[in-house]
Parts: C-alpha cells; structure tokens; sequence
C-alpha cells in the first residue's frame, strides 16, 4: 500500500507518455494517446481535449497565427518550447492541476499580458517567460519548488513586487533572472545564491553590489559581461561556478585571500581553473591548478597550445570540446579524471600522450577528433579504440 502523495504525482506523470500508440488529427491538434505533440502552423484558437496530460516539446511552437489556448483540467505538464515564439498569443487559462512548466515553454510570446499560476504548479523552467515583453501579472504560488534560471528575462512590464526589484527576479533566497539592459545590479540583502547564467551578456552592466552572506555564484553567472570591470567577493561566498567571469575583463577583484583572481585571460577560484576568455590562443595553466573546470576553454577558437601543468587532477567535462585549431596538449602526469567530451571534435589533435594514472576514459572523450592517430600512455599503451 501506497499513501506517499509524491509517489502518486510520479505515478500520474508516468502515465503522460506518448510512446507506441497511435496518432491522431483532431481539429488543428495532433494527439498521441494523452498527449497533444503538434500543431497545425496556421492553427489561430486551440482547444486542447479532456484527458491530455501533457503537451509536448515545440508542439505549439512558432504557431504566429495562435491567439487563444483552452487547456483542459487533466493538464500536468506543458512541454519545451511547447509555445515559444506564439507572437500573436495573447490569452492562456493553467488549468488547476498543473505541476510543471518546461524550460522555455512561452519564450518570446510579446503579446501575452497576464498569466494565473495554479496552486499545485511545482517547477517553472528556465527561459520559461522570457522576453515576454507585454507580460504585465503573473504570479508565483507558495508551493513552488523550482524556478529555472532566467525564466522572466525581459518581462520588463512585470512591476516591482515581493519578487521583482529593479530588473532583478527572486525566488525564495535566490536571484534567478536579470534584465539584460540593466546596468548597475544591486542585489537585495539575504540573497544566498545568484543562479547561473543569470547575468548572461549584460553587456551594459558597469557594476554590480553582491550582499554579504551571499553562499554560492553559478555557473557562467556573468558569462560576457564586457562592461564589468570590478567585483567585490563577500567573505561568505564559498562557491563559485565554471565560467561564471568568462569574457569580463575585471581589472579590480575584492576576495579575500585573493581567492578569485585572473591572469593572461584565465580566471581562478581558489586551486581551481574556472574559464578562459573567448580571446586565448595559447595557455600555460598556472602551476599549482588542481582542476580545469568544464566547458573552461570553450569559445577559444584560436586556441592552438595548451600546457597543463603536473598539479592538475581533473579536466572537467567538454573543457577543450570544439576547437578545431588546437593541435598541442601537454595532458599533467598526475591527472585522474578526464572529463566526458574533454576534446570532443578537436580536429586538429594528432597524437596525445595519456598519463598512467588515468584508468578510464570516456567514449566520446576524443570523439570527432579526425586525425586524431597516435594515442599512447606514457609506458606506451595504446588507446585504440579512441582515435575511430
């Protein structure tokens, strides 16, 4: 016997699956068993039917004829991009038993002006009401578990609220969205993290007030922010996430212990490399570097040479992915782990020495590496199944 009300709500989104059953047109809607999958283009009301549990990713999307959607009470789950880029859209009822909200499942409907969340709605995605530009009441239920990051980008009409302030959305203790014409942040006093990517090419923003008591600052939080040239690291910050400086030039950095810090284009927390800017074409990381971060070379596409030094243990995952010129790595004696997709699709690598004291690597670690051809340890093994 099962009384768990959370194994119940798991129960009933199971049943939303739209796998080996047969389809069928009706009125402008294609359905699946429970769950609508596509729309006619041209389609201008929709009347979703009883019964549908979930719309599904892109079903509405790009629909620029759709004016009005009728979602019926049995509706929990409202897929990606379900109705992004609806630019007619202007009016949507949530029917009362909704629970989630994809990640950029409205982005971009510049007409709709007012969306009623219900009370059992448990996750909204990221991007989900972005550059929603009209958007003018929308409201968040206090059974909210979720909010992704940047998921009221731009809804500049939105006015100051519990949860809005000067362009910047809160959720609970955390600052998840930011306009991206604001150009000096404050963030509130007993704000705890800001999400990542939530200052995303703010490439107007000057300056930016970080309360003390702030914990953790995500990944690629002010990735391309060109304008911001100094920062001040509450003492209470104990994490900082890959990329979050990518690409700022932050020529004053206030940390203590100089914890955060950057030199020739590298960005560092602490003993751990969190990015390169997009300029780099040839790296000595710096001695004493414990780990590269994920995704931390990514845009460096003049990038040819990169030298790791011995105290590196772990390259993240994808850290070098994508850069065709890069033709020379010189990969550290001690490292460990080397992360998923580390250089997947160099396609100018030609050899690599792995060191012994890597045991595993993952297939797809030197995957699209073309004239990839010579893979050895330093004992001289060979890797052969890396270089297909």
């Amino acid at each position: 016997m099962d009384n768990d009300p959370k194994s119940n709500k798991s129960s009933a989104l199971n049943k939303c699956s739209s796998a080996d059953i047969k389809e069928e047109w009706v009125d402008g809607i294609k359905y699946r068993g429970n769950v609508a999958v596509e729309a006619d283009g041209h389609i201008a009301e929709a009347s979703i039917r009883e019964g549908t549990c979930k719309i599904d990713g892109h079903a509405f999307e790009d629909c620029k004829e759709l004016v009005s959607v009728v979602l019926p009470d049995s509706l929990q789950i409202i897929g990606h991009y379900a109705f992004a880029y609806c630019s007619s859209l202007t009016e949507i009822t949530l029917p009362p038993r909704l629970l989630k909200i994809c990640g950029d499942a409205f982005y971009d409907c510049p007409k709709l002006v007012s969306v009623r969340l219900p009370d059992t709605l448990q996750s909204i995605g990221y991007f989900a009401f972005a550059e929603c530009k009209s958007l003018e009441d929308i409201n968040l239920p206090e059974g909210l578990r979720r909010v992704g990051y940047n998921a009221f980008r731009n809804c500049k009409r939105l006015p100051n609220c519990s949860w809005k302030e000067n362009g910047l959305v809160y959720w609970r203790q955390h600052l998840v969205s930011a306009d991206t014409d604001i150009k000096e942040a404050v963030i509130r006093p007993g704000t705890k993290s800001i999400f990542r990517y939530v200052f995303d090419h703010c490439d107007e923003m000057t300056s930016v007030s970080i309360p003390d008591g702030l914990k953790s600052i995500g990944r690629c939080a002010f990735i391309g922010c060109h304008e911001l040239a100094e920062i001040v690291i509450p003492d209470s910050t104990d994490t900082i996430g890959d990329g979050a400086f990518r690409d700022c030039p932050l020529e004053n950095i206030y940390c203590r212990d100089g914890a955060l810090w950057k030199q020739d284009g590298l960005c560092y927390w602490k003993d751990r490399l969190l990015s390169a800017d997009s300029y780099v074409a040839s790296t000595l990381v710096k001695e004493g570097t414990a780990a590269v971060g994920e995704y931390a070379f990514s845009g460096c596409y003049e990038l040819t040479e990169a030298v790791i030094p011995d105290s590196v243990t772990e390259i993240g995952d994808e850290a070098f992915a994508g850069l065709e010129k890069l033709s020379e790595v010189h990969l550290p004696r001690n490292l460990k782990r080397l992360g998923e997709g580390a250089f997947f699709s160099c396609s100018g690598l030609t050899s690599i020495v792995i060191p012994d004291s890597v045991t595993q690597l993952n297939d797809i670690t030197f995957s699209r590496c073309e004239q990839l051809r010579n893979v050895t340890g330093r004992r001289g093994q060979r890797w052969y199944f890396l270089a297909m």
